[in-house]
């Protein structure tokens, strides 16, 4: 049990998946205790033993600590790596997706899947576009638990971490924490962001919330009914789906 069980599972099966890629990458794992002695298999290049909350300058405790994954990638990016992927412990590889990842960042600073909106966010006052709930969509932000970033991103992610930082407990409150911290950051700079498609960070708390699917807002359809709001075919795709993820 634990994070790092989560992590190597997650590291083996992207191994696993990605034969063709392994001579071109390392898998490194960052944490504040020595990992190593846990790894008996050897599924990581490399354990770091890095305090990133010390790093960081963040609170030992508590969701505060969501932002220690941006000093991580800001360290792989100063040990001169070109291209990091970044990606949380509790993911699970389920088919090749590293080539088109590294494609994009070939072209484009950052690489990702977006999502949201995130709950608690409109009332954290971070942002007062989102207070206004006709702007709720507005709130559609990148998925930092599956991310893309190149050595060009460094500044981006040094402001991200400081704009994090400097609201840290408010952040804590909104349930995606760092991710809309580096919304607010994006607005205001140059670097480019390639969206991926959902299939390569499926996330379904976020796509079938407790308050049930959400609806769409426009229909693009040639068909005959597609000024109709569809929402039987989109209860029933989704319910469809729902059953298909339930755990065996």
């Amino acid at each position: 049990g634990g994070w790092f069980s989560q992590a190597k599972r997650s590291a083996l099966s992207l191994k696993m998946l990605h034969v063709d890629h392994l001579p071109y990458f390392e898998l490194w794992v960052i944490s504040n205790v020595n990992t190593s002695a846990s790894d008996e298999i050897h599924v990581f290049d490399k354990h770091l033993v890095i305090d990133l909350a010390e790093e960081s300058g963040l609170h030992h405790g508590g969701r505060s600590l969501c932002g220690t994954k941006i000093q991580a990638i800001i360290y792989c990016l100063e040990q001169g790596c070109d291209k990091v992927v970044y990606m949380d412990s509790d993911t699970h590889v389920l088919r090749p997706f590293l080539s088109p990842m590294l494609a994009a960042l070939d072209f484009y600073d950052v690489t990702g899947v977006f999502e949201g909106p995130p709950v608690g966010m409109a009332q954290s006052g971070l942002d007062p576009i989102l207070s206004d709930p006709r702007n709720e969509a507005f709130g559609f932000e990148l998925n930092t638990g599956v991310l893309g970033v190149r050595r060009s991103a460094l500044q981006l992610c040094v402001a991200w971490l400081a704009e994090f930082r400097s609201h840290s407990k408010k952040y804590a409150t909104v349930s995606s924490a760092d991710q809309p911290a580096l919304t607010q950051v994006l607005r205001h700079r140059t670097e480019r962001v390639f969206p991926l498609p959902p299939i390569i960070n499926f996330r379904p708390y976020t796509v079938f919330s407790p308050s049930g699917p959400s609806m769409p807002l426009v229909i693009h359809d040639h068909g005959p009914d597609s000024a109709k709001c569809h929402a039987d075919i989109t209860r029933a795709v989704c319910d469809h789906l729902q059953y298909g993820l339930r755990w065996k």
